[in-house]
């Protein structure tokens, strides 16, 4: 199996860009670390996919968070930085719906998607909100960019269990329309879009990236780069004990109260993080609080 990738192409003389990636590695890595049976780990491998690829059409010193809220079902969170290192989780509550995906069904359900992007070097802040009914997380990415980005974009993703070997694959593809396209090449490149299949079908032909991406686009492009995404998460006890003093002084003051040891889990690693009674103290005492009495058991 290839390494992961992910590869751009343009050609400025039909105006169009393109994006293919590779990511098989990574969901494996995120199937692992969370303890994740197939179908959820496909779901969040989906969300990884579209995670990375709408990132790769923006800025370069921007971060995307992306969030798919299906009610009190499951949230899938992802976060790509503009170097795709990538780290994502899925969250489920035992309701009919997650059971049904459990079983390999994709019920129609009101996918809530939720973007926020965050310039590095502004600390300017995007974020666009779309509700789509759908069963699939491919549409409503699609609705999303149509109407909180207002891009002339559509990706296609694919997350599945080659039955080879039992073991995820993950590829997708985005294509972006530049300024001033001609009416018809757009025509042509979306009736090409539309009339792919599915990706696993193209993967299954050949998994060489020359072979995939004749595949897949009509027309001869310029290959611009190519990256090699990465699990990767920003957590580790110092940002765990920033997060603690950022919350109202008042909170900590009760945590401290308590008198008991905290264990915090990061969500997208699941590492755990301890911070002891005197840690806690100590964070407070930072804040320039007075001495806090713990409750007597």
């Amino acid at each position: 199996m290839f390494q992961d990738y992910l590869l751009y192409a343009t050609d400025v003389e039909v105006r169009y860009a393109y994006r293919m990636v590779h990511l098989s590695r990574v969901v494996q890595q995120a199937q692992a670390l969370h303890g994740l049976g197939d179908e959820r780990a496909i779901l969040l491998g989906e969300a990884l996919l579209a995670g990375c690829l709408v990132s790769s059409a923006l800025d370069d010193d921007e971060r995307l968070n992306l969030r798919v809220q299906c009610g009190d079902d499951f949230t899938l969170a992802t976060e790509t930085t503009s170097h795709l290192d990538i780290r994502g989780y899925i969250a489920c509550e035992e309701t009919p719906l997650v059971s049904a995906i459990d079983l390999g069904e994709r019920p129609l359900a009101a996918l809530i998607i939720r973007t926020l992007r965050a310039k590095q070097q502004t600390g300017k802040i995007f974020e666009g909100v779309t509700k789509f009914l759908t069963n699939s997380v491919e549409e409503a990415i699609n609705d999303h960019m149509r109407h909180s980005y207002q891009v002339n974009a559509r990706l296609r993703i694919d997350c599945w269990k080659d039955p080879t070997d039992g073991l995820l694959r993950a590829f997708g593809v985005i294509y972006l329309a530049l300024p001033n396209i001609d009416s018809d090449v757009a025509s042509h490149l979306w009736e090409h879009v539309d009339g792919l299949p599915l990706l696993r079908e193209l993967y299954a032909r050949s998994d060489d990236p020359d072979a995939l991406a004749k595949s897949m686009i009509p027309d001869d492009t310029r290959p611009v780069r190519s990256v090699n995404p990465r699990w990767s998460c920003a957590c580790s006890q110092e940002s765990v004990e920033r997060m603690l003093i950022s919350i109202p002084q008042e909170e900590l003051q009760d945590m401290v109260r308590a008198g008991e040891a905290l264990e915090i889990k990061c969500h997208y690693c699941s590492t755990n993080y301890a911070v002891s009674i005197d840690r806690q103290k100590e964070l407070l005492a930072s804040l320039g609080a007075g001495e806090v009495s713990s409750f007597k058991h």
